[in-house]
């Protein structure tokens, strides 16, 4: 039950440069860590239920989160500031990689560090604005690449999509077609196209000006946990809950052109997947506490990081300024992991 409460959903870097990196978890807190030394930042508490999905812009800024009752907290403020006046939790430093844990403090005194973590944010400049457009858990967020105005996609158990403006705190637009809960949503590049994928099977292809659907890729054997673009706008990548993952390209009707297996995701879990470096590279989560790396164009597997976590990876992110790759587990823990010479090593 303890390791249940401290299960970390999902991670996102504040930024395109890779300096700063938050987490969601479920005993309902974002943390937002300085990945050179693993130090906690800042704990932000506003949210009532377990976190499940958490988003950033290209200047890190921007920041917002999504919990199990259906709200989304939007950040901003000095997210990326080191403040004194938050609670700095300590954390053990490995050698190899660096463990960012929750600390035991955090766990058995969840009421009283929530009410001081709460009023050092304040302290520190960092504000937030509550959105209720859905009445059921979110699962996934999305903002558009930097430069873009500010606003927002989220999806999760009631099947929409709603695409909000952050600045009015209004919808935009409201997508529906997905039979199933949206697991995973995401941006491409110009922020123009907005890639869903759901547990009826399905991946869908949203223009994000006219609200309407322009492709509906189908033919995966499993509920979809997970989906992402690459920087060219090229290829699509889903993950499902057939153990496998597969490669779109978008500019032939959605054909599929690779597919990528090893990995565990079979069970109740959003399990996640990215692009690695120079997009070459196909990294996933995995229920067995694996990292799994695929070349992209070969299909073949190229590294495992083996036993990183205690427990489900649930989620994977690639940095490219840093050369870095976060990851969360339902052990309570976000590692880092750095690039070296094509396979990560841990850092």
């Amino acid at each position: 039950a303890a390791a249940a409460a401290a299960a970390v959903k999902a991670v996102a870097f504040l930024g395109d440069e890779g300096v700063r990196l938050a987490s969601g978890s479920s005993d309902r807190c974002i943390r937002i860590w300085d990945t050179k030394t693993g130090d906690c930042c800042h704990t932000l508490t506003a949210h009532a239920a377990k976190v499940w999905a958490i988003a950033s812009d290209g200047t890190g800024d921007f920041l917002v989160s999504g919990d199990a009752s259906g709200v989304v907290r939007v950040w901003g403020g000095r997210l990326k500031s080191s403040s004194s006046s938050t609670p700095r939790e300590s954390l053990s430093s490995m050698q190899t990689p660096t463990r960012m844990k929750t600390s035991s403090s955090t766990k058995t005194k969840g009421a009283t560090v929530a009410a001081t973590a709460a009023a050092a944010a304040a302290e520190s400049g960092i504000v937030s604005l509550r959105h209720s457009f859905h009445d059921r858990a979110v699962y996934s967020l999305a903002i558009p690449g930097q430069g873009r105005k500010q606003c927002y996609v989220s999806g999760g158990y009631d099947k929409y999509l709603r695409l909000v403006d952050v600045r009015s705190s209004k919808v935009i637009s409201s997508l529906k077609g997905h039979k199933g809960l949206i697991s995973s949503v995401t941006f491409d590049q110009t922020g123009n196209l907005i890639v869903s994928g759901s547990a009826d099977c399905s991946v869908r292809l949203w223009d994000a000006l006219s609200g309407t659907c322009t492709r509906t890729i189908g033919s995966n054997l499993g509920e979809i946990s997970s989906v992402s673009i690459s920087g060219n706008n090229v290829y699509v990548l889903s993950s499902s809950k057939d153990n496998s993952l597969r490669l779109w390209d978008v500019r032939r009707t959605g054909c599929c052109v690779r597919r990528y297996t090893g990995s565990q995701n079979t069970w109740k879990n959003f399990i996640k997947s990215c692009f690695g470096p120079g997009d070459d590279v196909i990294v996933s989560g995995s229920e067995d506490g694996c990292v799994y790396m695929w070349d992209r164009e070969s299909g073949q597997l190229i590294q495992r990081l083996n036993a990183v976590h205690d427990d489900i990876v649930y989620d994977v992110k690639w940095n490219n300024a840093a050369g870095l790759l976060a990851t969360c587990s339902h052990d309570g823990t976000v590692r880092t992991f750095e690039d070296d010479d094509g396979s990560l090593t841990q850092q």
